[in-house]
């Protein structure tokens, strides 16, 4: 329960609503070949101006493949601590 508290508590929650259209046209034309499902994730991530966390493997090679380099998995994540 302390864990779950400890990650919640450093957690935003963003409506979609509040995420800006021409990231949402970005990230459509970023994901439409890989996973459309990805599109909000990829737009939110485009509007904070943050990092992606990803075990979606397709996913993170056709972004990169795109040039799109704002995503990061599990196995990044435990080389930082």
């Amino acid at each position: 329960m302390k864990i779950k508290r400890l990650v919640i508590k450093n957690i935003t929650f963003i409506e979609v609503e509040l995420i800006p259209l021409e990231a949402f046209q970005l990230a459509e034309k970023l994901t439409k070949d890989i996973d459309i499902d990805d599109t909000e994730f990829v737009a939110l991530t485009e509007f904070i101006n943050g990092i992606l966390w990803s075990g979606d493997r397709k996913l993170i090679n056709g972004l990169a493949t795109k040039g799109w380099q704002k995503c990061t998995d599990t196995n990044e994540l435990y080389k930082l601590i």
